[in-house]
């Protein structure tokens, strides 16, 4: 085993780093550190816990000896040409990086790519089981080593262990077309925590946890195997003295008056600084900028545009792309606006040193910043914390994760080449008191919390993760799941008349952000058909979905249909709305819509025939309960509605109505001895409690319940549906 260093007198368990890169480059000289602020911020924690960092030199093939600079040991993992070609290039980025972009490119899904992933992820593994100290603290880093915490906690349980995502995590919409998804999820939750950037970040991650492992998520934990696994937002900052330093310095006032008569002394620059990535949204603010040129609302005289682009990734087809369009996108502006030695947009391919960067901040009035999407985006931060004079204009796009902090920006879509437009426009045209007001509330932002803030707020959350200072009695880890055989047993030999109650979604068919996409398998249908079939039998379906929507579904003929939670059958229909009622359902549904709108995007509002359902499954966390509790109070004040939660959504009913009465009802109607209902939401739990000792309650999933029986997830209910129609068997003839 390699030899580790001992802990320090620090008190503080060693801290050990995992990164696909080491915090190094290389020199004439030998070894430095990287710059940026991560580095500077997380290499003075290792060095005051005698930690140490393992990654990649950078270069194919290489694997030096473990080597020490600035007081902290690195160690260096081997990765070859092959797999720095279907690791690194493939899987890492042209797999994963554009589908957690909200798959702004195509990826590629090799299998070759997968097999490479997880055999550096295992390698990565295994060095740090072998070097980390015992009890040690383990912080691994990004989207490249996802396999990595659980393929550790395998090989040393005694370590903490904590992940954080640089990237966006995707929603499962799009998480769910990468055919190693299940495997993503599993190796992540090999964590104590792991960290995201945003809270849509924790909340597409829980959806997906959900929806691939059956796993749920309660309070930001998630509970798998007996293990709590926290999920925590941490927003990644900068180096705001360092950046404040720097701009204040003779050197930088000089090399902005510089940059500004090199410029022409033009009226306004705006500035964008990105690596040359498909995500960062250079070409639409181009074509932008042209378009306001010309429609004459900028002038050339008075208004020119720098545009730095960092090299990046130049091996691959879709950068080479990018960088030819930006390229041609800006001799094409050029040539129509330019003048003689005074170019409209200066265009830079090329790294520029840190303090030079923050000389073009400074010298910058507008700074845009417009990706697709984005985890972060820390140009952004340091625009502001560059802005000493308390002065410029943010315009940043709305799908940056900064954009939840920075709010004192000109947020847009960029989507939307108008508002893009417009956005410019009012940025370049804003009046010096709302300029100087929005830069003091985003300078005041950023000084909430620098980089090793950040750093220290994670490391903090995760030791009170590992010392499960959680309540954890508040998860419901005492679940106990049915056999589906042994239910369908004891389910087929209650008494006859049998009533069999089921409810539709995540019992029938799993859960999914929208209603339209909800499928039955035909092997589920084909067991409803048979069940139903048999002597003494009535299944029915009841679910909180209309009844014209659930024809959708093709149930068979013999099962009776009841929807809107009781309220309307196939048999019976609904009773027509009298006057009140149908003016109650139109102010439900106007303040329905109302909640809507705050929530945002992933919001909608569903009409059936006595109630409206607002749906906010694809909102942030945060969002989506303001919106709820907004629209809840709201209800609370229609004299005669009823209002009912559910999972992700708030239903409204300008009539009483419960999935319990509804299952009296059927019970009544067919004389039933015993009944049996199986659901998986809020609003099912009428129906668990209006039944007697004598009935059978199944809830689908992990949450409290007050249900006697228990199936894992909607596989499970299949199960028992198929196993019980073999045990009742076809009718007699």
């Amino acid at each position: 085993m390699t030899s580790t260093p001992p802990p320090t007198s620090s008190g503080r368990p060693p801290i050990v780093i995992a990164a696909n890169r080491l915090p190094v480059m290389r020199t004439d000289d030998g070894w430095a550190p990287s710059p940026g602020g991560l580095v500077r911020a997380l290499l003075p924690m290792l060095r005051d816990t005698g930690g140490m960092w393992l990654g990649w030199t950078g270069d194919p093939d290489d694997s030096p000896d473990p080597f020490e600079v600035d007081g902290v040991d690195l160690y260096p993992v081997r990765i070859s040409a092959t797999e720095f070609e279907r690791y690194y290039e493939g899987f890492s980025n042209d797999g994963l990086w554009p589908l957690y972009h909200d798959a702004l490119r195509e990826s590629t899904y090799d299998g070759t790519h997968w097999d490479a992933y997880s055999a550096v992820n295992e390698r990565f593994a295994a060095q740090l089981a072998d070097v980390s100290p015992p009890n040690a603290t383990v912080w691994v880093h990004d989207y490249h080593l996802q396999l990595v915490p659980a393929m550790l906690r395998k090989r040393r349980p005694d370590l903490t262990i904590g992940f954080f995502l640089h990237i966006p995590f995707p929603p499962f919409e799009l998480f769910s077309r990468l055919p190693w998804r299940s495997e993503i999820i599993q190796g992540l939750l090999g964590c104590d925590l792991i960290g995201f950037q945003t809270s849509s970040g924790v909340a597409n991650f829980a959806a997906s946890a959900n929806q691939l492992l059956d796993v749920a998520e309660r309070d930001d934990v998630i509970v798998l195997d007996g293990r709590a696994v926290k999920l925590g937002v941490f927003p990644i900052s900068i180096d705001i003295d360092e950046v404040e330093e720097i701009a204040a310095g003779r050197a930088t006032r000089q090399r902005v008056a510089q940059i500004r008569t090199r410029l022409g002394d033009p009226e306004v620059i705006l500035l964008g600084v990105d690596r040359l990535d498909y995500t960062k949204g250079i070409g639409l603010r181009l074509r932008a900028f042209g378009a306001l040129l010309e429609a004459g609302v900028l002038d050339s005289e008075r208004h020119v545009m720098v545009q730095v682009a960092t090299p990046t990734r130049e091996g691959v087809e879709h950068y080479q792309e990018e960088r030819y369009e930006i390229e041609r996108l800006v001799g094409e502006i050029n040539g129509k606006h330019s003048r003689i030695g005074l170019p409209v947009i200066h265009y830079l391919y090329q790294s520029l040193p840190f303090d030079e960067l923050i000389a073009l901040y400074r010298a910058g009035d507008v700074m845009l910043v417009t990706p697709f999407r984005d985890g972060m985006n820390l140009v952004a931060k340091e625009y502001a914390a560059a802005h000493i004079d308390g002065d410029g204009v943010i315009v940043l796009s709305e799908f940056a994760g900064a954009a939840e902090e920075l709010t004192d920006a000109v947020l847009v879509n960029p989507h939307d080449d108008r508002a893009l437009q417009r956005a410019i426009r009012d940025a370049v045209e804003m009046h010096r008191h709302e300029r100087r007001e929005r830069m003091a509330g985003l300078r005041a932002q950023i000084r909430k919390r620098d980089v090793r803030g950040w750093a220290n707020d994670f490391m903090e959350e995760l030791r009170r993760s590992s010392h499960a200072e959680y309540a954890l009695g508040d998860v419901d880890r005492s679940s106990r799941y049915d056999d589906p055989a042994a239910l369908a047993e004891l389910v087929a030999s209650s008494s006859r008349p049998l009533l069999i109650g089921l409810d539709v979604d995540g019992v029938l068919a799993p859960i999914v952000s929208h209603a339209d996409d909800a499928a039955l398998s035909t092997g589920v249908l084909g067991s409803m058909a048979k069940i139903a079939a048999a002597p003494g039998v009535h299944v029915a379906v009841v679910s909180g979905r209309s009844v014209a929507d659930l024809a959708r579904f093709d149930f068979p003929a013999d099962v009776d249909v009841v929807g809107s939670h009781g309220m309307e059958s196939n048999e019976r229909g609904l009773r027509p709305l009298d006057t009140a009622e149908q003016q109650r359902l139109d102010t439900l549904r106007a303040l329905s819509v109302v909640a809507a709108e705050s929530a945002g995007e992933g919001a909608w509002v569903e009409d059936k025939p006595a109630s409206v359902a607002l749906h906010v499954r694809e909102v942030p966390s945060d969002r989506a309960a303001a919106a709820l509790d907004q629209l809840r109070e709201a209800a609370l004040d229609v004299d005669g509605a009823t209002v009912k939660d559910g999972s992700a959504v708030l239903e409204l009913f300008t009539r009483g109505a419960s999935k319990g009465d509804a299952v009296v009802r059927l019970a009544a109607e067919v004389g039933s001895a015993v009944t049996v209902f199986v659901g998986d939401d809020l609003t099912d739990e009428d129906a668990f409690t209006s039944l007697t000792s004598t009935d059978v309650s199944v809830k689908v999933g992990e949450s409290d319940s007050a249900a006697r029986h228990r199936l894992r997830d909607t596989g499970a209910v299949a199960e028992l549906l198929r196993r019980l129609a073999d045990k009742l068997g076809p009718p007699p003839h």
